[in-house]
């Protein structure tokens, strides 16, 4: 795969794959932020860091090949900054620490958390340390890629625009609302915490001892937000995407929920979040996720295997209630380059056999099932009992309205291609560059 392959791949799930002009600005964009990135973390100021990143974000949408990335990505902007810039906020706009709230919610519940906190040994810490100080970090963005390669672009999309806005909402209401977490009050018991204080790694503390580093010290202690037990936005992280794979996968929700469960042990186990801290994340990242599945009954994005089907099309005649297959591009001897998903080959496959099979049973009943496979070269392609050349194709769609193919009525996996209805004609009168540049989201679902 090509360079500019992969970079379009990348843009692809913002739109921004659809730019015309013939000089992409790639490398306009390129600079702007990394010059803009690096003039950020040089103003000192909070409020000048907030105007500056609202006019950096304004001069992005004047590029075509990034507007719908920052779309898309403005919650996690928003996010990243609010957080950054936490120990930037003037003293006077900030909110008094709450460090027994928590605490009292907690007690009524058991004292859940201090039950786990308790409890030390060297292979808890390691069990508690994968989750909490490492898969915690590359989860969101190993769903994302994965969201990126292997399904339509409004999958991405929703995942990471509703993913940023629980972090947002949860940064928010950790500024609004500042709370001690459990580590707090196993050294200070209920005494009034100040901003002049730092974070503390808590039980990643004996992960440094036991490597001999000092890295989760430094990074905890120099948290810019160490107030920010509720919710827990470690539980939001997890919550979030499990309910989001669930919802692709749905017979792997009880996998993905026993990470939830695995991460929530861990983060009441290093005495980072109360119990009340996790369902407060629980709250948030349900609501998000809610919001993401709203934009994709909206959007109504599909499986890349039908971007691979771009040329498959199934409609009902009004008159005859016969259905309709469209297959283009099959034939991978053209230029395109490009092959159907093995699982697609697979339906195919499936329904060549039975046609054979229906063939031999009843040789006068060549009408059940046959199939147009249109290609690029001037070869013709044979397909049971016929023979279609290329020249006969503008005959076809002029007669029918679009290039079909009838199938058997009681084709056993009809079912399974028969996802797709109309799609605009115009996109089988001018076939793209690849199968892979097909679009079918304004397809419906009979």
């Amino acid at each position: 795969m090509k360079f500019i392959d992969i970079l379009y791949l990348l843009l692809s799930y913002t739109n921004a794959d659809n730019v015309k002009t013939k000089q992409p600005h790639f490398k306009a964009v390129a600079l702007l932020n990394c010059v803009g990135v690096f003039i950020y973390f040089l103003i000192p100021s909070f409020l000048a860091k907030a105007i500056y990143t609202l006019i950096l974000l304004a001069v992005e949408f004047f590029f075509k090949e990034t507007r719908g990335i920052i779309f898309s990505f403005i919650p996690i902007i928003i996010w990243v900054l609010l957080f950054s810039s936490a120990k930037d906020i003037p003293m006077d706009w900030r909110r008094p620490i709450d460090v027994d709230t928590l605490y009292n919610l907690e007690n009524k519940l058991g004292l859940i958390s201090f039950y786990f906190y308790k409890n030390e040994n060297v292979f808890l810490d390691l069990l508690a340390w994968l989750p909490y100080g490492i898969v915690h970090y590359i989860m969101p963005v190993i769903v994302g890629i994965y969201l990126l390669l292997y399904y339509k672009p409004g999958f991405t999309s929703a995942y990471l625009f509703f993913f940023g806005t629980m972090n947002t909402l949860g940064v928010i209401t950790q500024l609004c609302w500042p709370t001690a977490p459990p580590w707090y009050y196993k050294k200070y018991d209920t005494t009034p915490a100040t901003y002049e204080m730092h974070g503390d790694p808590a039980g990643l503390q004996r992960i440094d001892d036991l490597f001999h580093i000092n890295f989760y010290t430094t990074t905890f202690t120099g948290n810019p937000l160490p107030w920010g037990a509720w919710p827990s936005l470690h539980s939001g992280f997890a919550v979030y995407s499990a309910l989001f794979l669930s919802y692709i996968y749905p017979k792997y929700c009880p996998l993905f929920f026993m990470y939830v469960a695995w991460i929530w042990w861990a983060t009441m186990y290093l005495g980072h979040h109360y119990f009340v801290d996790l369902l407060g994340g629980f709250v948030y990242a349900g609501v998000c996720f809610l919001g993401a599945i709203v934009y994709l009954k909206i959007k109504k994005p599909y499986h890349k295997d039908y971007n691979e089907l771009r040329a498959i099309m199934v409609y009902q005649s009004k008159c005859e209630h016969e259905v309709f297959e469209i297959i283009s591009h099959k034939n991978n001897n053209t230029k395109l380059g490009t092959y159907l998903s093995d699982s697609v080959n697979k339906i195919n496959n499936n329904n060549n056999n039975d046609n054979d099979n229906d063939n031999d049973n009843d040789p006068d009943n060549d009408d059940n099932n046959k199939i147009t496979i249109i290609t690029e070269s001037n070869t013709k392609v044979e397909d049971g009992n016929s023979l279609i050349s290329d020249t006969n194709v503008d005959n076809e769609i002029n007669k029918r309205g679009s290039m079909t193919t009838q199938f058997h009525n009681n084709g056993p996996d009809l079912d399974k291609l028969g996802k797709i209805s109309t799609i605009n004609q115009t996109c089988l009168t001018d076939p793209p560059s690849s199968v892979t540049d097909i679009d079918i989201t304004d397809a419906k679902i009979i």
